[in-house]
């Protein structure tokens, strides 16, 4: 049985960060034990082998686990690296917000301006796809291109080209304008993040790492395992709970290709959360901001978040992450002060355990035990 553990150089960076114990909460999260009983019961399910949470309210971070990170000499707690899949989402929508701060681009930066010049993009009438359209998934785009055609199931993203990219890009004819609708699009954020590397001459990863991940301290978190990601790293597992790859994401990075931290989370949690009126914390609260009401029942969209507003006095800001291997899940209650991070190894979503923490009148909702294979 894991215990929680929460390093000291945590708990002061948050400290630095801004985060105090002053105000009024509102709810408090569970005890310790009683968080790690919920997990262990998840675990025992057998879809999720291990499952760290993180907890960040007044009194600081604590960090639950229970399970086990499927690695030989690999303890599971806040320093264990795992896949955030599209969580990834939200700090391409920061590295936007950071941009546009700086001056840089306009929200209403058609893309294809970043684009090479034999790349054409799709519009109906005179209303181009924006970089705000990508970032709130306005843009008209499908979910993944139409000549995604993975030769590895395992590892679908890996060998999708920019040029595959561009090709269907310039073949391809929006259903609508853009800014009418919303859907869900990997392939718009995933060009919205390349658009913003190309603007700056930097890959995605050192966009993300310059303007976010090293004003916050956030050693462990990265595309790449190779320095400084050095910390251990969990092993993922399929839906059947065999092990499963890593993914990569060559051509769009922005839409998934994040790997991190419970500690690391916590850390972006508490900037997003905090009231010091830093550069970086003011970028990531202005990112909450809704532009898109409505979207679906109880569901608003900010920039790269979803607002959930279940419960209108306690809205929680949020979004999850899934890839061949992981699950993830990260929720602000921004009226309470407090933010849950839950990072498993195991593609069952864990996303009822984030609301409820957050919110006890949010049900669980325990998935099926993994069956054998008939």
């Amino acid at each position: 049985m894991s215990l929680p553990r929460v390093t000291l150089g945590l708990a002061m960076s948050l400290v630095l960060l801004g985060f105090s114990a002053s105000g009024g909460f509102g709810q408090s999260f569970p005890a310790d034990w009683e968080v790690e009983r919920l997990l262990a019961d998840r675990v025992a399910l057998g879809r999720n082998p291990g499952i760290v949470v993180g907890l960040l309210d007044g009194e600081g971070p604590r960090v639950v686990t229970s399970g086990v990170s499927g690695r030989e000499g690999v303890a599971l707690d806040g320093s264990t690296v795992f896949e955030i899949g599209s969580v990834t989402k939200v700090f391409t929508a920061a590295v936007l917000e950071d941009m546009v701060a700086r001056g840089e681009v306009q929200f209403d930066d058609p893309v294809a301006v970043f684009l090479p010049s034999h790349v054409t993009v799709s519009s109906v009438g005179d209303r181009e796809i924006t970089l705000l359209d990508l970032a709130t998934h306005r843009s008209g785009l499908p979910r993944m291109p139409l000549n995604f055609r993975p030769a590895d199931l395992r590892n679908p993203y890996a060998g999708y080209t920019i040029e595959q990219m561009y090709e269907f890009l310039s073949g391809f004819r929006l259903p609508r304008e853009a800014g009418e609708t919303w859907e869900y699009s990997n392939l718009g954020t995933g060009l919205l993040g390349h658009a913003l590397a190309v603007k700056t001459g930097m890959t995605y990863e050192q966009l993300v790492r310059e303007r976010i991940l090293d004003a916050l301290g956030m050693e462990n978190t990265g595309v790449d395992l190779a320095p400084p990601l050095g910390a251990p790293t969990a092993q993922g597992h399929n839906a059947l709970a065999e092990t499963a790859p890593f993914w990569d994401f060559p051509t769009l990075p922005g839409a998934g290709a994040l790997r991190s931290t419970a500690d690391d989370m916590l850390l972006f949690a508490a900037a997003n959360l905090a009231s010091d009126g830093t550069q970086v914390s003011s970028i990531l609260q202005r990112t909450h901001e809704v532009r898109a009401s409505g979207i679906a029942r109880h569901l608003s969209m900010g920039l790269g978040w979803l607002v959930n507003q279940r419960f209108p006095d306690r809205p929680i800001t949020w979004h999850n992450g899934g890839t061949g291997g992981f699950h993830s899940f990260i929720g602000l209650d921004k009226v309470g002060g407090r933010a849950v991070v839950i990072l498993t190894n195991g593609t069952q979503s864990i996303d009822d355990i984030g609301f409820y923490l957050l919110d006890r009148r949010n049900p669980l909702q325990p998935p099926d035990p993994l069956r054998e294979r008939g």
